[in-house]
């Protein structure tokens, strides 16, 4: 146990004497703590008994007569019993901070694991539509392959049999010219005439006269036609990927607010506020405290005396 009379922690069997003598039967005794220092005046190394509200800190007797004369002293009892109800107030709002935490929280981590959950349907939607876009890109990449190969396999076709009629053509015309040369050399004019009646008609392929080779006979039109589709898909994914883009931005679970006051000023607006809120409760007790004052000085140092005396009379320690 410890004594805030004599300052000082003592065993069970040293306790004893508080026990046995009257006079340290009137002293006070507390369970034994670590931190009796902080219960004495670092200064005056005396009992901290009172409390200096001008200066907001614990006093001894030596210090309401010294330093802290004329200041506006109440006995600790006293500040802590008002300070106990502003504590109360304090707790409350604490406890409504913490709710309100918890609130957030609570709502944040639902906010989080919905946008989860929904990131992974529009995935797996975006998945869909972009397999669907690659495969209907393909088909028409193969429509369009097909097409030129359609057109190709017909037209090659076509001109490879106009080129076989002109090869069995230049074929006959060459044996023609060959007898007809053979004829401009021969001295027989029954001959002549003879042969000439079944040389000179018609090789029978007049109709390949009507057949011109086109000028158009390239795929270059098509290719232009492709390199514009290409260049307007492009054009359309870009402008839709950027809304794309800004939809996808527009989705957020926490979004900037008016920044709220810091711990610290938290607490001592709080406490500010419950200084104003009484201001004449307060006054009346700085009344109180003022005419009451010296007759707390008197009781305290009549203390002290006291408390001298008994340490003189029973050779206790003083610590």
């Amino acid at each position: 146990m410890s004594c805030l009379l004599c300052l000082a922690s003592y065993c069970e069997g040293h306790l004893q004497s508080h026990y046995e003598y009257p006079a340290l039967m009137k002293h006070k005794l507390v369970k034994a703590t670590g931190q009796m220092r902080e219960k004495v005046c670092a200064q005056h190394d005396k009992l901290l008994e009172a409390f200096c509200r001008t200066d907001e800190t614990s006093v001894c007797v030596l210090c309401m007569m010294d330093e802290h004369k004329h200041h506006d002293i109440v006995p600790a009892g006293t500040e802590r019993t008002e300070k106990q109800k502003q504590l109360g107030t304090t707790l409350h709002k604490s406890q409504q901070r913490i709710d309100q935490r918890v609130k957030k929280w609570q709502d944040l981590r639902q906010a989080v694991e919905s946008m989860k959950h929904s990131a992974q349907m529009v995935m797996e939607e975006n998945e869909r539509i972009f397999t669907e876009l690659l495969l209907s890109i393909e088909r028409k990449y193969n429509e369009v392959k097909e097409m030129i190969r359609s057109h190709e396999k017909v037209t090659v076709t076509r001109a490879e049999l106009l080129l076989d009629r002109l090869e069995e053509e230049i074929t006959l015309l060459k044996k023609k010219h060959s007898d007809l040369e053979k004829l401009s050399h021969t001295d027989d004019h029954i001959h002549f005439l003879q042969s000439w009646q079944s040389l000179s008609g018609p090789s029978g392929y007049e109709d390949l006269n009507r057949v011109m080779v086109a000028p158009n006979y390239s795929f270059d039109a098509t290719k232009r036609a492709v390199a514009v589709l290409k260049l307007q898909v492009e054009e359309v994914t870009k402008q839709e990927m950027s809304k794309i883009s800004a939809s996808v931005k527009e989705v957020y679970v926490t979004q900037e607010a008016e920044k709220e006051p810091k711990r610290e000023s938290f607490y001592r607006e709080e406490s500010r506020r419950e200084e104003f809120s009484r201001p004449e409760s307060r006054r009346e007790e700085s009344r109180r405290s003022e005419s009451g004052r010296e007759d707390f000085l008197e009781r305290t140092r009549a203390r002290e005396m006291s408390r001298e005396q008994e340490m003189t009379f029973y050779n206790m320690p003083v610590s």
